[in-house]
């Protein structure tokens, strides 16, 4: 067998000769009282301490009276402030809409939905408005007056066939 997984050949650590106990082990290899391998993290607890420090020393007042001081460095046209400001208050702004993919997602969007299937649907459902707003959600339509208004518009091939 190989040595994966803690089984086979794998060598043990803080192993000693001729069966004898190691000094940090107890009888049965447990880590014994006062084992310094044992002990944890020290940054961890430093950094608790730390914060605990700083959570008692804040209060609510004085959080108020540092967003004011920033929201006024922004003011006066500090940028790192403003962006400070407004990363907490607004948030990231949204990705720019790219027109020139707009219409390849609103054809993805309607190439998964079947127009004369949707229809029939709408026109068997028990709660229309209800189950228009089900398949806009899942043509994934922000809302369902905009996919009622691309599913309700007249079709381009029978606007076409009706042209010729």
């Amino acid at each position: 067998m190989s040595g994966s997984n803690g089984t086979g050949d794998s060598a043990r650590s803080n192993t000693v000769p001729n069966g004898a106990q190691a000094a940090d082990r107890g009888p049965h290899g447990r880590f014994c009282v006062g084992n310094r391998a044992a002990v944890g993290r020290s940054h961890g607890r430093r950094v608790l301490a730390l914060r605990t420090a700083l959570l008692d020393a804040i209060t609510p007042a004085k959080v108020k009276k540092i967003a004011k001081a920033l929201v006024e460095r922004a003011e006066q046209g500090d940028v790192a402030a403003a962006k400070v400001c407004l990363s907490y208050s607004v948030g990231r702004p949204a990705p720019a809409v790219d027109a020139h993919e707009l219409a390849g997602q609103e054809y993805e969007r309607l190439r998964f939905v079947d127009r004369s299937l949707a229809l029939r649907v709408l026109q068997n459902a028990l709660d229309p408005p209800r189950m228009l707003e089900v398949l806009a959600l899942l043509a994934g339509y922000p809302s369902a007056e905009e996919f009622s208004a691309l599913l309700l518009a007249p079709s381009t091939a029978a606007s076409e066939g009706k042209a010729q």
